[in-house]
């Protein structure tokens, strides 16, 4: 049996979890400029912030998943 304090802890950690890739996700979504002004090409900055906004939904995904644990 899970303890109830560990449990709220868990919890927590999700918690903080989703709400750090979550900012992560926003903070991506206006990374194309400023990474256009380092000299990036457009196909390679819109490629990264692809794979920023694709790492943090499937974050976001499974975190869910390990809090509600169907």
């Amino acid at each position: 049996m899970i303890d109830p304090d560990a449990e709220s802890q868990i919890d927590r950690r999700v918690l903080a979890g989703i709400v750090v890739l979550a900012l992560a996700a926003g903070v991506a979504l206006f990374g194309l400029p400023a990474l256009r002004a380092v000299g990036m090409s457009f196909q390679t900055a819109f490629w990264s912030i692809a794979a920023v906004q694709l790492v943090a939904a499937l974050g976001i995904a499974l975190l869910v998943f390990r809090v509600t644990g169907d």
